[in-house]
């Protein structure tokens, strides 16, 4: 006999619902993005390994390679040897004490050329809070540390141009207290050094002994 079909059983999802959480999600991922390349950063994360699991595209601008070129690979490789020491052990100190970081170290293109970089980031935990990796951004600051490093000089200079003289010299700032003292300020004005000046109100200075 030919069997007829009394009934149906179907299964209903509310696909509508989770488009839209994927496009909220797409949404608040590209708004990152975007932020992260105004201000001139790559995003990345990093496996319990150091190796990068994920990079955005921006890290070809800031450090030469694409993502491909990075993902796979440790992020020690990139690293100027002088400077492993340094990130390792601020790596290390955030994962044991579960903290964010920032540090700024000497890295390696790719043509062999040393620049320098400034990494943030922040461990990921699972439920448990067992590292699963670590996440962050990274941001090539060579002309920042061009214009420091020039900036130290200029002031070495000035201080040996001062500290040359015979003159007394000294600034001060708005309120009267010393922020700086030459070699013959200090000589005359009967003191062993600088720092006993620094800080001191003009005032003791006219009055001193």
């Amino acid at each position: 006999t030919q069997q007829q079909v009394t009934n149906y059983i179907g299964v209903f999802s509310d696909f509508s619902q989770r488009k839209a959480i994927e496009e909220s999600l797409r949404i608040s991922e590209q708004r990152f993005r975007d932020v992260s390349d105004a201000v001139g950063e790559y995003l990345w994360e990093l496996d319990t390994d150091l190796c990068y699991t994920y990079v955005s595209e921006r890290s070809l601008v800031v450090k030469g390679y694409t993502p491909q070129e990075l993902i796979g690979y440790p992020l020690t490789k990139f690293i100027f040897q002088p400077d492993m020491s340094l990130v390792i052990e601020t790596l290390e100190n955030a994962i044991e004490y579960k903290e964010s970081f920032k540090i700024s170290f000497r890295s390696v293109g790719q043509k062999g050329e040393i620049f320098w970089e400034e990494i943030s980031g922040i461990g990921i935990y699972d439920r448990e809070g067992l590292l699963i990796g670590l996440r962050g951004s990274g941001l090539n600051i060579n002309e920042r540390k061009r214009t420091e490093e020039a900036l130290q000089a200029s002031e070495e200079s000035l201080r040996l141009l001062l500290d040359s003289t015979s003159e007394a010299i000294y600034g001060m700032d708005l309120k009267g207290y010393i922020t700086f003292c030459n070699r013959s300020c200090v000589r005359l004005l009967g003191y062993e050094d600088a720092e006993e000046l620094i800080g001191q109100h003009a005032h003791n200075l006219i009055h001193h002994h």
